[in-house]
């Protein structure tokens, strides 16, 4: 096509609208360009000129029902990142934001499409596992779990292990949940892996995971902003993580500045928040009864109204806000 290559176009076409299906028809029987054309630009099939008319009918058929099944997957996968949130707002949000930001470091190293696939997948229940550890452990800092409750949490790899097996087709997203809080230096868990041992995509989510929670942190005022944490990744805790890996993450935060957001959602108990923070959820009851709509500023009169409710009624433990990043 005039001023640009189809497999520009497809993998443009990718990047606007990433659920959609690509089929590359080319008069170039090259395997190099075929090769290129499913990593870059994550084409489903690869079909020559001259064509056959049913052989394009089988394959649009074919395409179709790839496209809903893939949907399928997602609508699953998501479905169970909900029923974390409903466990714990935390996991929920902090699940989705590692999963898109794991998905564009996988991106920014050049995986296929069906690798960056179910590494997003695996990253959108890496902690999916903790629905079965009691919130009373969740709530307290790692650091501070004694010996049993610590044992307990790391369990939740298994778990999560086992829950994503039972969905057809994520048999590798389910080994990257697994390892996903394996250490480069050998010394995580659950089975002590090292270096290049640990799944790509296990080495990619961890890097995420502990990235979101610097800058998200639990204690607003202990949160940091996007170029801090990397730093602090690639200094004090170096020998954790994949060396590569940190360096495309500091990459990418350098040259997307304009699509990192001045603002990150935090899930904070009600007696963090802050005058100027604004909700990223409603607020309800147990009862879904609506206290106060997403969006809302907290001033004086909402944090008052927010007390008055606690006191008198039965109101979810923890606010999903927006903060700004310092």
């Amino acid at each position: 096509m005039p001023d640009m290559e189809g497999t520009v176009f497809l993998e443009k076409a990718r990047q606007i609208a990433p659920d959609t299906v690509r089929i590359l028809l080319t008069g170039y029987a090259d395997m190099q360009a075929a090769i290129d054309a499913i990593n870059r630009c994550g084409v489903y099939r690869f079909l020559t000129k001259p064509w056959n008319d049913e052989e394009i009918k089988v394959t649009l058929k074919r395409a179709i029902e790839f496209s809903e099944l893939e949907k399928g997957f997602v609508s699953t996968v998501r479905l169970l990142s909900q029923m974390g949130e409903m466990h714990s707002a935390h996991i929920g949000n902090h699940s989705k934001r590692v999963a898109d930001l794991s998905r564009k470091i996988a991106q920014e190293l050049k995986l296929s499409e069906d690798m960056c696939f179910q590494i997003e997948m695996a990253a959108m229940l890496h902690d999916i596992g903790k629905i079965a550890v009691p919130s009373s452990i969740l709530e307290k800092e790692e650091s501070k779990l004694n010996d049993v409750e610590l044992s307990q949490l790391k369990k939740h790899v298994l778990q999560g292990e086992l829950i994503a097996l039972m969905i057809p087709n994520l048999s590798e997203a389910a080994h990257m949940i697994r390892h996903h809080h394996e250490k480069f230096d050998g010394t995580g868990y659950p089975d002590k892996l090292r270096t290049d041992a640990i799944p790509l995509g296990s080495r990619i989510i961890t890097i995420a995971d502990s990235f979101d929670k610097l800058v998200n942190h639990k204690n607003h005022h202990e949160a940091l902003s996007p170029a801090k944490a990397v730093d602090f990744l690639m200094g004090s805790r170096k020998e954790y993580f994949d060396p590569e890996i940190l360096k495309v993450l500091k990459g990418y935060l350098s040259t997307k500045t304009s699509e990192i957001p001045q603002t990150h959602e935090v899930t904070l108990a009600f007696d963090k928040l802050e005058l100027g923070m604004v909700l990223s959820k409603d607020i309800k009851t147990i009862n879904d009864l609506l206290i106060l709509p997403q969006g809302t500023l907290l001033n004086e009169k909402t944090i008052l109204l927010l007390k008055k409710y606690i006191e008198s009624a039965p109101v979810v433990k923890e606010v999903s806000v927006f903060r700004s990043v310092i």
